[in-house]
């Protein structure tokens, strides 16, 4: 690695009858590029702004589209005309019959002198030198590296992960992810990642895990299967529950023993152990992530490789004979991207709502659930409250029971079911608010007193009535979970630091009994430049209100009070 000194500045000062020479001018232009690349590279990070696909044109050759990118070094690499290239003379391809399975197609900044001229001043020092350039042409230079760079050199991954290599075996790769921050208590994922080529026949991964201030929810022993042919990365999930003893660290290891690779009839050993820590924070990972991106030092936020490039594509090649066919090509493999503030802002998100490193789909979270009971005065109604600890990613449902009183009746029966717990669903939806769904027109500005529905939400109760309780989440982009939920009035934390900067709501929700479905409706209450507003519900039906067990009871009670 190496660390770019754009710093500190000094600039020229003008005076009359001052006299300039090639280094005023040079250290003129030097002021502001350095200026701006640190900008640059501090502010928006490293990454594909718009364009630059890498598109395949036909088995030999491929396309590069116009674009804007910016590099490690936070310096602008426009390519302002789509190019095609014939991979087998693009530099770094090794064109010599033993092809590798996939290579990495890279671009860098380039800068080269353009429009020699006559140099006067050259021929009284340097007879043999009388031309010098008149222009520097910033451009770019695209070549090829076979090798895939280690995931913990790009920044935006190595903030939130831990990513080591497991095994690495005839074209095949295995990497297990972790967070690198966890809260104290709640449930996480870690992540088997298998890279590989398109021809690969079916995969068998099996490891056996050891860990330490965590426990694996399904055991320690992980078995996963990759279908032959199928794709080139895949990735598998699995579960753990931190111990609650913030401060500490927790370990997950993959031992040797118990751990290989069956690749078709063939087995490989996983030859030594992967062992990756966890900090295991009194506050969300968010805040932890946070705070140790904001005590970085400069001279580490600026590091850099120190032949800095942006990885554009990761192209597949078959080989027929002595000859290579490009099968595919994979953009932005390692998610180098800008993302525009005004671009999430009408997201509805903060900066990423999913796998991230692109914009994709949100990934389903996990959590645990914790239920009590607590007794009420015999006068009061039954109650079921629900609360949702979004850093822990944990439910935790009240059932309030009251209490009977002897002597006391109603003209009815009242049964108390025993051993049959409410049964609870949850999920999430989104809202669209651009365009109208009521009038189906374009509303950019999302017009006061304008109101929106949900589609018809299947609960998965089943019939009967439920209980649905809905919520505005504030969604935080960084980690894919929501940062705030906010139900009731919002008013009430108006002018507070708990002030949302969501718009202001009212939501109704609407049950349709037989069918075992909900809509929600929301109505908006002043403008918003936001595109859609994500509504956290919750559902709960007693087991009373289920048709089978309402008739069973029924049937109960009329057998009690015929033997009355």
């Amino acid at each position: 690695m190496q660390k770019s000194r754009f710093y500190p500045f000094e600039r020229n000062r003008y005076f009359y009858g001052k006299l300039l020479t090639v280094r005023d001018f040079e250290s003129e232009q030097t002021y502001f590029n350095d200026k701006r690349r640190l900008l640059n590279r501090l502010l928006y990070g490293t990454g594909v702004i718009a364009g630059m696909q890498v598109v395949k044109v036909d088995e030999r050759s491929f396309s590069l589209q116009a674009g804007v990118a910016l590099d490690h070094l936070g310096r602008e690499i426009v390519v302002p005309e789509p190019m095609t290239y014939n991979l087998s003379v693009v530099p770094g391809f090794v064109n010599n019959g033993e092809y590798s399975k996939h290579v990495y197609l890279c671009i860098a900044y380039d800068e080269k002198g353009k429009e020699p001229v006559f140099s006067i001043a050259n021929t009284t020092v340097r007879k043999d030198e009388v031309n010098e350039y008149n222009r520097m042409f910033e451009g770019y230079k695209v070549f090829v590296r076979e090798q895939a760079p280690e995931l913990s050199t790009f920044e935006h991954h190595n903030l939130a992960h831990t990513t080591k290599e497991v095994l690495s075996a005839g074209g095949i790769r295995i990497l297990h992810q972790i967070p690198r921050y966890v809260q104290a208590g709640s449930v996480f994922e870690a992540k088997v990642i298998v890279e590989k080529a398109l021809q690969t026949p079916e995969l068998q991964l099996e490891f056996e895990l050891m860990t330490k201030g965590c426990e694996p929810l399904n055991g320690s022993k992980l078995s996963f299967k990759v279908q032959g042919h199928s794709e080139t990365r895949s990735e598998f999930t699995y579960q753990l529950k931190a111990q609650d003893t913030p401060g500490h660290d927790a370990t997950v290891a993959i031992l040797p023993e118990g751990s290989m690779m069956a690749v078709g009839n063939e087995v490989v050993k996983v030859s030594s152990v992967s062992i990756q820590n966890i900090e295991l924070t009194a506050t969300p990972a968010r805040e932890r992530i946070l705070e140790e991106y904001f005590a970085r030092s400069l001279d580490k936020a600026l590091e850099a490789d120190s032949e800095p490039c942006l990885y554009l594509a990761k192209i597949h090649l078959q080989q027929v004979g002595a000859v290579f066919m490009i099968d595919r090509i994979d953009t932005v493999p390692f998610g180098d991207h800008i993302y525009n503030h005004s671009l999430l802002t009408n997201l509805g998100l903060d900066q990423q709502s999913s796998a991230a490193p692109g914009i994709g789909g949100v990934a389903a979270p996990s959590f645990s659930v914790q239920s009590t009971a607590e007794r009420l005065p015999s006068d009061a109604d039954p109650k079921l409250d629900v609360a949702y600890d979004p850093s822990k990613q944990e439910f935790t449902f009240t059932l309030g029971v009251p209490e009977g009183k002897p002597g006391q009746g109603g003209g009815g029966t009242t049964v108390i079911s025993k051993g049959h717990a409410p049964k609870t669903a949850a999920g999430s939806t989104d809202i669209l608010l651009f365009p109208s769904q009521r009038t189906g027109k374009m509303n950019p500005f999302g017009k006061a007193e304008r109101t929106y529905y949900s589609d018809e939400i299947e609960h998965g109760l089943g019939a009967g009535n439920v209980y649905v309780q809905a919520g505005i989440e504030e969604c935080d982009s960084l980690l894919n979970q929501g940062d705030a939920v906010y139900y009731g009035d919002q008013d009430v934390f108006g002018g507070s630091e708990y002030e949302s900067y969501l718009p202001k709501t009212s939501l109704g929700v609407l049950v349709y009994p037989k069918k075992g479905t909900f809509r929600i409706g929301l109505k908006l209450h002043g403008s918003t430049e936001m595109s859609k507003v994500r509504v956290r519900w919750w559902a709960v039906q007693d087991a009373e209100e289920t048709p089978g067990v309402q008739r069973r009871y029924q049937s109960e009670a009329a057998s009690t009070d015929d033997e009355l």
